[in-house]
């Protein structure tokens, strides 16, 4: 009996790991963010009751006067270039925001891995895939001027570029940015070339939002379950493009 016994605990060890739930957009993602001059080291944790709309790819969070969520508390977050020296850390800090520069410049290629030491709030993730600073898309459409409708959703197209993905962020506010928004990121596949935020995303926006942003930005993932890694490329003549919201 005890030796039948210690066998199935030896097979229940042996056991695969059940594979994380990648059914919808990570809640926790760590972003670097290079650009020519330095490299930004920023966190996103989102804590379950901020999340307004919830997809595959999408992920949206109310605003208040331009402003999200305050991050729940992840830790010291680091981040490093794979067989080289660490990059940076980030803290949280009294505003409830993850962000920090550091004097670095990341050429593309380069591969980086990061450690989320985690608390109460946000259980600690060391990523094992590491994640590629891309090369840049260029936006194709929407233009300037454009109308984001909340029953037609929003269709982006981009081309070029190196990245496994590309980040869109669509922000959805009254004019002046004061009042209640919506703030939508998207980490959609680069290489289809184009992608519709939802229009379910759109629809959660609050009564009074009029103005609407766009970003769109190439996107190196390492994707692990609820968490992610990304490393955003940073500004661009086309970065950002502005247009209207109408239900």
């Amino acid at each position: 009996m005890r030796r039948a016994l210690a066998l199935l605990l030896a097979l229940a060890a042996c056991r695969e790991a059940p594979r994380p739930d990648e059914s919808k957009a990570p809640r926790n993602v760590v972003v670097v963010g290079p650009s020519p001059g330095f490299t930004v080291i920023m966190g996103s944790f989102t804590a379950p009751r901020d999340v307004r709309y919830h997809d595959a790819h999408c992920l949206a969070v109310p605003t208040q006067d331009g402003a999200e969520p305050v991050s729940a508390n992840a830790g010291r977050v680091e981040a490093w270039v794979v067989g080289g020296a660490i990059l940076g850390h980030v803290e949280r800090n009294g505003d409830g925001v993850y962000q920090a520069a550091v004097r670095t410049v990341l050429a593309p290629g380069t591969r980086l891995a990061g450690n989320i030491p985690g608390s109460a709030d946000v259980p600690a993730h060391r990523f094992r895939t590491p994640a590629t600073v891309p090369t840049a898309v260029r936006r194709e459409a929407p233009a300037a001027g454009f109308t984001a409708r909340a029953a037609e959703g929003l269709a982006v197209r981009w081309s070029g570029g190196s990245a496994s993905h590309v980040t869109l962020t669509l922000t959805l506010e009254p004019a002046g940015g004061r009042g209640a928004g919506l703030l939508v990121t998207c980490a959609a596949p680069a290489a289809p070339g184009a992608f519709t935020i939802p229009a379910a995303a759109l629809a959660a926006a609050p009564e009074g939002a009029t103005t609407a942003r766009l970003a769109l930005a190439a996107t190196g993932r390492a994707r692990e379950g609820d968490y992610a890694l990304d490393v955003v490329l940073v500004g661009g003549d086309d970065a950002e493009v502005r247009g209207s919201f109408t239900r």
